[in-house]
Order: C-alpha cells, then structure tokens, then sequence
C-alpha cells in the first residue's frame, strides 16, 4: 500500500428497510411458533457494515466498507429426555428475500425428526450438513494456518504441491463474491486480496498468511489477515471459504445406501487435537434415511471420527447444493459450503 486508494466509501444501509426486515421477522418467527408448542424458535435478520481506513508512512491510504446482510431461522426442542436443534443461514444480498424458503427448510427438518428412530452403534455412511461440513474444516484450517507453520507444529510444512487430501476435495479462500463477509479489495491489513486455492483437487497449494507469518517465511502476503471480530488485531485467516461443490444428490446418495444417517447438527464438536484432527460430538440433529426414505431422527448419539482421513480416505462424494454458514466462535471464517458424504463414520449410542 504505497498510493491512494479507496472504494465508495458512503454506508450502503437504507434505514427504509427496517419495516420489512421487522415484518418478514415477524411473519417467520410466527411460522416456526406455530409448528409445535414445545418448539422454541428464533430467528435473526441483520445487516452488517464494517468501515475501514488505512495509511502508512509512505503516504498510502486506503478506505473501504465491507457490508453483508444475513437472516437465520431456527430454535429447539427440549424435553426431559430429548433435545432436537436446527439451525439455518442464507447470507448475501438475496438473503431477505429467502426468508419465506428458510422457514419452510426449518419446519420440514422439525418434522422429518419427530419420529424417534433405534439406531445400532457401528460404523455408517454419512452425509454431513453445511454446519457440521465447516467442523471438519478446522483441522485443515489449523494445518494450513501461519501460526502453525512458523510453530513448526503443521505436518503439512513441506507438502505444497502433494496430495494431502482427497482428490474430490478443492477448498478455495475467495474475496470476490458479491455480498458475502470478507469481500472486498484488501484484507484487514490493506494487503489486496485474491482469489487463491488453497487444496485443489486434493493437492496443497497454499498455505493461509498474514503479513507477518508471510514475511517471516519469505513470502508475499496475499490478503488473508482478517480480524475475527471488530476491534481485535488481524490474525492469518482465509477471506470467505468456498468448498467446490460436486455432483451428488441425497437421493442418489440414498439410492447407494439401505441405511444412510444425515447429520445437520453436532454439540461439542471440536477437535480434541486440532493438529491430529479427531472430533467426537453430541448429534442434535442425526436423522435416519432407510431404501432412500427420512423415516426419523436418532437421538443419544455420539459421532466420532477423524477429519483428516474422513476428507482423505473415507469421503465418498461432494454434493451440488452450497449453503453460506456464518463464521461463530469455532469457525474462523464464513464459509459457503455443500453436504459431503463420508463412509465408516463412528456411530456410538447412549443408554
């Protein structure tokens, strides 16, 4: 950042819009309270604007707004033996106008898992949901970061340019979609940003820098120093995550498979070793698939697996429909993401 540079630099907020954004609020909070008594919606629609401004002693500056809006609907169940949770998110100007779809995908989710389904523990074919898609992210995440590297602690240090994942796997930082979080022309440090592959089609191509573990490595940044809240200092994280999609469906995949578990939900999962990548978690929302058909919801399960070698050797396809999952405090970035299916996934049963 050696010359003047800026973007229109005047807030994109209409403060018209907030009728609507309180009516279609309230249309679909009703909708989800409607669906049963002991349901416990909530629903959340927002528009953020993050300004920003940078100079240096060289004279440079640099100036911009980085505006997105987001609407998410979802609530649960709770009973003295049960505990049912969904959640949703559509982020990006189309957001608001999908308000009336996000409630119907809520209430055919709540009602797909009001059958209680037995399930035997063992090891199942899995499909994980967008949410649950962007755990399985951290350990790779953890071993592409900066901070990893300079630790020394990333076995990936010396991988660029081989396999380290799945051939079906492309995972890609990009600055460049309309409406979504982190777009825009620089990143947090007045770096500007690129589109950049980090794995594609398996093969590591780069690793997640800011300016100071780039500089420190020998390498030229390239716009992935973000904050992850206003206020905080910027850290080596990727702009908005895209995961490619593939070609699979649900019905193929249920089609493939008599017995197939669909996982949208994971309370807990984290990984015990980020590095490792082994993650185990309390499913909120496991629903059972039988000869291509939702016949329920399995409740009392632990999912356990290894994300590393479920996105190495265990995933079987990608599917073609993405959905935006916001970033939270176990997600370092927004991230917009299909449903993946892994095989052998650990299947453990609470008595």
């Amino acid at each position: 950042m050696e010359e003047n540079e800026s973007e229109p630099v005047s807030s994109q907020w209409d403060p018209s819009l907030m009728p609507s954004m309180m009516a279609a609020a309230k249309t679909l909070y009703h909708k989800l309270e409607d669906v049963d008594p002991r349901f416990r919606p909530t629903v959340s629609i927002s528009y953020e604007e993050i300004e920003t401004h940078f100079s240096n002693s060289l004279g440079g500056h640099v100036a911009f707004i980085r505006g997105y809006w987001a609407i998410s609907a979802g609530g649960r169940l709770v009973t003295d033996t049960d505990f049912h949770a969904i959640s949703e998110t559509r982020l990006g100007p189309s957001a608001l106008s999908q308000a009336s779809e996000l409630g119907d995908v809520v209430v055919e989710r709540f009602k797909m898992g009001q059958p209680i389904r037995s399930v035997t523990p063992g090891r199942y074919p899995v499909v994980f949901l967008p949410p649950v898609v962007m755990n399985l992210l951290t350990p790779v995440l953890t071993r592409l970061s900066g901070p990893s590297l300079l630790a020394g602690s990333s076995p990936w240090d010396d991988q660029a340019g081989k396999p380290v994942l799945s051939p079906l796997f492309t995972l890609i930082s990009d600055p460049t979609i309309p409406g979504a979080p982190r777009t825009g022309r620089w990143d947090d440090e007045g770096t500007v940003t690129q589109r950049t592959p980090l794995v594609e089609k398996g093969i590591l191509q780069h690793f997640i820098l800011d300016r100071d573990s780039a500089r420190r490595r020998g390498q030229e940044p390239q716009g992935m120093g973000f904050r992850r809240t206003p206020g905080t200092l910027p850290a080596a994280l990727p702009a908005n995550l895209v995961l490619s999609p593939g070609t699979g469906e649900l019905a193929e995949w249920g089609a493939r498979f008599p017995f197939l578990l669909i996982l949208g939900g994971w309370i807990g999962a984290r990984p015990t070793n980020a590095i490792r990548g082994d993650i185990a978690g309390n499913a909120s929302e496991l629903y059972v698939m039988e000869n291509g058909v939702i016949t329920g919801r399995a409740k009392n399960v632990v999912v356990s697996l290894n994300a590393l070698d479920a996105l190495s050797h265990q995933l079987l396809d990608i599917g073609q429909d993405s959905h935006w999952v916001p970033q939270g405090m176990m997600t370092v970035a927004p991230g917009l993401l299909p449903p993946v299916l892994i095989d052998a996934v650990d299947i453990q049963v609470r008595r």
